[in-house]
């Protein structure tokens, strides 16, 4: 059985996180938690289960370590518009397989050697490096707050080959873990 709704501002202002990196958590807008927090929302089983269960990982942390750890604290992106060839000369000139794709401060995708190389088998080299990187671009790394346990991201990291990592204070992204991080960490 999991604890009350109310709870959630609560341990969420007891962990110092912020509305908007919580929501961005849970997979839900900023208004949607917040009518939750003020118990004028019924939200699905699921979101709240998320929610506590990000709150117990966070609570956790102590014995397993934090995601700054192992975190790169430059992100090396690529901005809405640039040209899929720019951005595949940068993942070469950083050694780098992929990418987080911004908005200004918000990531609204990822590129990666393995998107790119789908684009030029469908539309050819000079088509594909014609494009701009959105047209290519697959779905975001998951974020997770600063202070997450390197426990959790490890769990998350099964899943995905990157998790970008968030500010508590205002939810700006401040690092970036991939599995190769984790493996040149070890």
């Amino acid at each position: 059985m999991l604890p009350e709704t109310s709870e959630i501002r609560e341990r969420r202002r007891s962990l110092r996180i912020s509305q908007a990196v919580l929501a961005q958590v849970a997979g839900i807008s900023q208004g949607a938690l917040s009518k939750i927090e003020r118990g004028e929302s019924d939200p699905a089983y699921s979101t709240v289960k998320g929610i506590f269960g990000f709150f117990s990982a966070l609570e956790s942390e102590a014995k397993a370590g934090t995601v700054e750890k192992i975190m790169t604290r430059t992100v090396v992106k690529v901005e809405e518009g640039t040209r899929v060839s720019d951005a595949a000369r940068l993942m070469r000139g950083r050694g780098l397989s992929q990418l987080p794709v911004f908005r200004g401060r918000v990531a609204i995708g990822s590129v990666s050697e393995k998107s790119i190389i789908a684009e030029i088998e469908k539309a050819g080299f000079d088509s594909a490096y014609g494009k701009k990187v959105e047209e290519v671009m697959l779905p975001p790394f998951p974020v997770v707050p600063e202070g997450s346990s390197t426990k959790a991201v490890f769990g998350i990291l099964e899943s995905f080959s990157a998790v970008l990592v968030s500010s508590r204070k205002d939810g700006s992204i401040v690092g970036i873990v991939s599995r190769a991080d984790v493996l040149r960490r070890g």
